[in-house]
């Protein structure tokens, strides 16, 4: 770790290259793999120095870490235009982070679509940003994994959002969707007190994780009557 004092290099006409690494490297890979980690995380450049400058004794500038933060633009194109395959399942949801321009923070919609393959891999398909979380952003994010061919997706996991219901049924009317569980349960907490939460939460999964919707019915029926004396059978004793 630091800085290597006394490196003799051979000079050759044709140039000497070391098995170890590349011709004006600087910096380990890892080093710089640490230095996108951190710029990606949201660390300023000012700060990202100060981490390295504590770990190695050298404080790269500003503008060293955003050039090996740019060396992610060739692999982040390279994913963006992969081409899509058939699948199985796909989840899409609309999230809001702050991102901070001009000294402000502003909320942001990321529009994200995940796949999983036949063979069960989960993998990001997209996700774009924009103004807000309407049908036209919705439908130029199934627009752009269609360009990039795939065009079978068996099942549709979503929320309850009208502008990206309207969009799938417009880009894969065929797919069949299906209500996330997880938005949901937080819709239906949301009518009840906090305070009872954690009484509530654990029944409400328990019927969305029955096998069927009768044997739903039949443990709702079973809970109801458990916890309410005046619904319950007589005692054969």
């Amino acid at each position: 770790m630091g800085t290597i004092e006394d490196l003799p290099v051979p000079r050759t006409r044709q140039g000497f290259k070391t098995q170890l690494f590349e011709r004006y490297q600087r910096r380990q890979a890892e080093l710089d793999e640490a230095i996108c980690g951190m710029f990606v995380q949201g660390v300023s450049t000012q700060r990202v120095g100060e981490v390295v400058e504590a770990l190695t004794g050298i404080e790269p500038s500003p503008s060293t870490v955003s050039r090996v933060f740019h060396t992610l633009e060739d692999e982040y194109q390279a994913w963006k235009t992969a081409p899509g395959i058939a699948l199985r399942v796909c989840f899409a949801d609309g999230t809001y982070f702050t991102v901070i321009y001009d000294h402000e923070g502003h909320k942001m919609p990321i529009l994200a679509i995940v796949g999983i393959n036949l063979k069960g891999e989960r993998q990001v398909l997209t996700f774009t940003v924009g103004d807000r979380e309407n049908h036209t952003a919705w439908e130029a994010a199934l627009e752009d994994i269609q360009q990039r061919g795939v065009q079978t997706i068996d099942l549709w996991i979503t929320d309850g959002h009208p502008a990206m219901l309207k969009a799938i049924q417009a880009k894969f009317s065929t797919s069949r969707r299906q209500r996330c569980v997880k938005h949901k349960l937080e819709n239906v907490l949301g009518y009840i007190p906090h305070k009872q939460h954690d009484q509530v939460e654990p029944e409400l999964k328990a019927i969305f994780y029955q096998d069927g919707r009768e044997q739903a019915d039949t443990w709702l029926l079973l809970s109801s009557r458990s916890t309410n004396p005046s619904t319950r059978p007589p005692s054969s004793a």
